[in-house]
């Protein structure tokens, strides 16, 4: 698949998003409460790649457009912008986020026990 950088700022959050719910899902025990955290880290770290490879083409000059049919993807310097704050956000979230939802492992069991 000849996708441009742009494209894989789109897929590698949505799939490392359903995979770190997967993991979430099978790996219950509270010793291995870091997978699905870790998973998702390394899928917004991996989005960073793309990012700045598309940052650096659209730095350059280059046209970054994308064509399947008849959706039509551009990306311009608000979209980058954009992009950019999204990846900050998210990978800053996820980090501070890890020592909270430690505390939290048994939170949906007691909800479905007392009807929350």
């Amino acid at each position: 698949m000849n996708a441009p950088a742009f494209l894989w700022l789109i897929l590698l959050p949505a799939l490392f998003s359903a995979l770190a719910y997967l993991v979430g899902r099978l790996v219950r025990a509270s010793a291995l409460w870091y997978l699905p955290y870790a998973t998702a880290l390394v899928g917004l770290l991996a989005a960073w790649l793309p990012f700045s490879m598309a940052a650096a083409q659209l730095t350059s000059g280059a046209s970054l457009e994308y064509q399947y049919g008849s959706v039509s993807l551009h990306m311009d310097a608000l979209s980058l912008l954009l992009t950019a704050l999204t990846l900050g956000l998210g990978t800053l979230v996820v980090l501070y986020s890890g020592p909270y939802l430690r505390s939290e492992e048994h939170t949906s069991e007691l909800q479905s026990q007392f009807r929350i």
